[in-house]
């Protein structure tokens, strides 16, 4: 039977328990930290998924927009650039934009609205790894990490109003403990114009 000496009036451990006591908080102290680390991974990598989604459905919900209320399209390979022409339906500018009262007109069956004056153009490109709208000289980043544009007519359509545009957004996620990084996510989408 081991008994401990107490000299003194006061306890003490041995050389051989303060070891292992450091050794097992060392262990706990090692595995929180190590848990910690990737948890923060997790949440940076949650988050930047989640950015990267809000930004395409963003450049999808834009481009669908100003290409169906579109008056004309011109798409540029180099660099690759849409370009559209827009009716100009608001009265009053940013942030309290109001829209102005369209001019009815009527030739044959065929029923049309006409706003103010002045169209808008509006081109959307790409200038480093941000998406750019251009409204009239305003920018407004739509997008970034964006690797890649490329709007195109259809072929298929003997009208010519539907758009085809791919957006490739370049790869920001990183697999755990490695620098290969996941494959680009590329953005397809069809509009069509309405107008004419």
């Amino acid at each position: 039977m081991n008994r401990r000496i107490i000299k003194g009036g006061r306890a003490a451990f041995t050389l051989v328990e303060a070891i292992i006591g450091a050794a097992v908080s060392s262990i706990v102290l090692a595995t929180l930290a190590t848990g910690s680390i990737a948890l923060m991974k997790s949440y940076n990598a949650s988050e930047d998924y989640s950015t990267a989604q809000a930004d395409q459905l963003r450049v999808l919900d834009y481009i669908s927009r100003d290409v169906r209320r579109a008056l004309t399209v011109t798409v540029t390979a180099t660099p690759p650039k849409l370009i559209l022409t827009l009716p100009d339906q608001y009265a009053a500018a940013n942030p309290n934009r109001t829209f102005r009262t369209p001019t009815m007109t009527t030739q044959g069956t065929t029923l049309g609205a006409t706003y103010g004056t002045t169209p808008v153009t509006v081109s959307y490109y790409v200038t480093g790894s941000t998406f750019v709208r251009n409204e009239n000289g305003a920018l407004t980043v739509i997008a970034n990490a964006v690797a890649d544009f490329q709007p195109v007519f259809d072929a298929t359509d003997p009208a010519a109003k539907t758009v085809n545009t791919a957006l490739t957004f370049a790869p920001i996620f990183r697999r755990f403990l490695s620098s290969d990084a996941r494959t680009a996510t590329r953005l397809t989408s069809r509009a069509v114009m309405r107008n004419n």
